[in-house]
């Protein structure tokens, strides 16, 4: 199947209603409605915009179509994205046989109950688009009950199959994102206590054995002794056999409470306590009060990534050429630029490829779910492409061969403090767009 791209936001808008019809339409308001309820909370808040983007962008651009709102303004790079997607969406539902749409329409579905959201789906959409925009004829195997595979292209003499993996950029965290989050939120009221009360300039590190547990109800020990300490104002250490909370003074870790980027803050935060380190709260011109949490336990982001790519290379067939796509949920086109994801990445594919027998890959593509350059008159998907030096299969006419080096990367995602006087790698900006209609 192919399909003509769209840049246009007014004709990219014209596909919202047509995936909420897909998805049913009280499913897609129920949905909606409980995602705008975690704007009552600023942790909340973060969960929907980092992991539920693509729902609420949707919506509010389905809200803008039904009031005819110009559309005739410069471009949004997060509802670019978005309406790509619902353009892809409904487009490859238009393609699909019977069998393929009803698998599309419960995918669809099932996204909308999901803790992750679109996330999977995004990445089938991305790959397939630009693909086509390469001139690709894409099928989706695994929607029709043709294979394993999620992705088959062909374009010529060339062709393969591509295994998508969506994985959280939490796999491998001792403290996830999220659940930090949900901790906050239910800590918040007094945390707020503490911001508001004149003098107070603390910080509240909270270091834990092993893990955060993903279910935090008011009467969990941890939420109770973080609670108490923070109500009390005078208890400076509580603990249990599982964690251990300790207020210090802002000013024995940090010089002051000077202005700073959040980027800035971070960065010393994790100079003092870690890479892993999760901190949050807030402070006003007289003190503040922030809570740090870490764990003892190391972080290892390379097993589940390392599974996740075995898994994929078993489902490609031996017999034709495969590539392996990871998305990772929760970085930005920016991360894609960055030394330490790169190296990781290469790492453990350059493992995968040597030590396992996976020579029907010719390579792992990486990419962010929502990374998008946009420009004036065209759109980019910036990914990472890791070739397999031991590709048995002829890789003349695949896709994804075109590169460019680390510092034009860097330029086109607008990546800040990225060291480029290494040897540039072959990276790559898939997907080029131009005016279609």
């Amino acid at each position: 199947m192919r399909f003509q791209i769209a840049i246009e936001q007014w004709i990219l808008r014209s596909y919202v209603p047509e995936l909420v019809k897909l998805a049913g339409e009280e499913l897609w308001k129920k949905r909606a409605t409980h995602l705008r309820s975690f704007g009552r909370s600023p942790y909340l808040a973060r969960i929907a915009s980092d992991y539920h983007w693509v729902e609420l962008q949707l919506d509010d651009e389905l809200a803008k179509r039904q009031e005819h709102v110009s559309s005739e303004v410069g471009a949004d790079p997060i509802a670019a994205r978005a309406l790509r997607f619902a353009q892809g969406i409904v487009e490859v539902y238009r393609s699909l046989p019977p069998v393929g749409q009803r698998q599309l329409e419960g995918r669809i579905r099932d996204a909308l109950q999901a803790e992750t959201g679109f996330a999977a789906l995004y990445q089938e959409m991305e790959i397939a688009t630009v693909l086509i925009n390469q001139n690709f004829d894409v099928g989706f195997p695994d929607l029709e009950n043709l294979g394993r595979a999620d992705i088959s292209f062909q374009q010529g003499a060339a062709n393969g199959l591509i295994e998508c993996k969506a994985l959280s950029a939490d796999a491998g965290r001792k403290i996830h994102r999220k659940h930090f989050y949900r901790f906050m939120d239910v800590i918040s009221q007094e945390v707020l206590d503490r911001i508001s009360r004149s003098g107070v300039s603390e910080l509240v590190l909270i270091t834990l054995k092993d893990r955060l547990p993903s279910k935090l109800q008011s009467d969990t020990p941890l939420v109770q002794a973080t609670r108490n300490l923070l109500r009390s104002g005078k208890v400076s250490h509580a603990g249990d056999t599982d964690f251990e909370i300790v207020r210090k003074p802002y000013s024995t870790l940090f010089d002051a409470l000077r202005p700073m980027s959040e980027r800035d803050f971070y960065a010393e935060a994790r100079k003092k306590f870690g890479t892993n380190c999760h901190i949050a709260g807030g402070w006003t011109e007289t003190g503040g009060c922030l809570i740090l949490m870490r764990s003892e336990r190391e972080d290892d982001h390379s097993k589940p990534q390392l599974e996740a790519m075995k898994e994929a290379a078993e489902q490609l067939p031996a017999d034709r050429p495969g590539f392996i796509a990871l998305q990772f949920n929760e970085v930005s086109s920016a991360d894609l630029a960055l030394p330490n994801l790169r190296e990781r990445s290469a790492l453990l594919c350059n493992y995968l490829f040597h030590a396992t027998p996976v020579d029907h890959v010719a390579g792992v593509y990486i990419c962010a779910f929502g990374a998008l350059s946009v420009d004036a008159d065209a759109a980019a998907y910036p990914a990472i492409v890791i070739w397999n030096p031991r590709f048995k299969f002829d890789g003349h006419g695949l896709p994804f061969r075109v590169g460019v080096s680390d510092a034009a990367f860097a330029k086109l995602v607008s990546a800040r403090n990225m060291d480029t006087s290494a040897k540039p790698k072959r990276m790559k900006r898939s997907g080029r767009q131009r005016n279609q209609r």
